[in-house]
């Protein structure tokens, strides 16, 4: 009889255990659902917005604030190689912008450490050429944005909001 008891015991503390066990998932599950509800931006979000703070700090003139959008050319290690084209709006003189291949450099951790474009005039095919890699430099001497791209960066000055083409289309961000 005692063993019976025993056993009875020991049911009884491995259904509480297993009822305890599926109360805490379910309360998990609840306070997740709850979270994600009030979350304002997605992770992609974040991320696609600091590469177009990082595009529009280095392409726009200090103080004019804009829209970029870009196309990711290729990738190699702490490096990601865009085609990108930011404008704005300068309350003195009207729109501003510019439209050029980047080397976006990463820190280990994905963050961005820095943006670096070729510079004008005689000194632009040096640059494509020591930025880039050899496999996308021909691609870049002959590039031209796509009507999607650039007709998207119109409709993005209008409604800042909207996220670049590149999320739109899921291109991938490192």
């Amino acid at each position: 009889m005692k063993e019976l008891s025993l056993l009875t015991r020991w049911s009884l503390i491995v259904i509480i255990c297993c009822s305890l066990l599926a109360l805490a998932l379910l309360l998990s599950q609840a306070r997740g659902q709850k979270r994600d509800d009030h979350v304002p931006p997605a992770a992609g979000q974040i991320h696609w917005t600091q590469y177009e703070s990082a595009l529009a700090h280095k392409f726009l003139p200090e103080g004019i604030e804009g829209v970029c959008e870009w196309e990711v050319l290729g990738q190699a290690a702490q490096e990601v190689f865009v085609w990108a084209v930011c404008q704005g709006n300068s309350p003195s003189s009207g729109p501003v912008g510019m439209s050029a291949p980047a080397v976006i450099h990463l820190e280990m951790d994905g963050q961005i450490l820095a943006v670096a474009v070729p510079r004008d005039g005689t000194l632009y095919s040096q640059d494509v050429t020591t930025l880039f890699p050899r496999e996308l430099h021909e691609r870049i001497f002959a590039h031209t944005l796509t009507p999607e791209i650039e007709k998207h960066l119109q409709t993005r000055l209008a409604n800042p909001d909207t996220p670049p083409w590149a999320v739109l289309t899921g291109t991938p961000l490192p």
